[in-house]
């Protein structure tokens, strides 16, 4: 049963978020529901990146993710004004990856220390 509870709450992201040919057009989920089905889905950890983070907080951020898997990759640029323009990560030991060059968000999850996924919230 919690297989697949487990299985049902990454759809849900998944289809909520961001499908394969980019945004979906139908009505996102609320932010408040996402977390509740991450809190549900027993992550071990869950890091959140924004797109107007500074250097040293996104730094900060990519320095607990490689305390745990030093394989997993995140590349970014800016744009003129600083924030965040593109964004890309992968997992390491497990497969798995997010890009978005539109993103609000990105929120990462990593279970028993490996990559479990990731999901890309884009901007309104």
């Amino acid at each position: 049963m919690k297989q697949m509870t487990k299985i049902g709450i990454l759809a849900v992201l998944l289809i909520g978020f961001h499908n394969v040919s980019g945004q979906n057009n139908k009505p996102q989920i609320s932010e408040a529901n996402v977390y509740k089905k991450i809190a549900d889905a027993e992550f071990d950890l869950t890091i959140r990146i924004n797109s107007d983070m500074n250097d040293e907080e996104l730094n900060s951020r990519i320095d607990v993710l490689h305390s745990f898997d030093e394989d997993i990759e995140i590349h970014y640029s800016r744009d003129e004004s600083g924030n965040i323009k593109t964004l890309s990560s992968s997992g390491g030991k497990s497969s798995g990856a997010c890009k978005s060059d539109n993103f609000d968000f990105l929120i990462i999850s990593l279970t028993a220390n490996q990559w479990k996924g990731c999901m890309i919230s884009d901007k309104k």
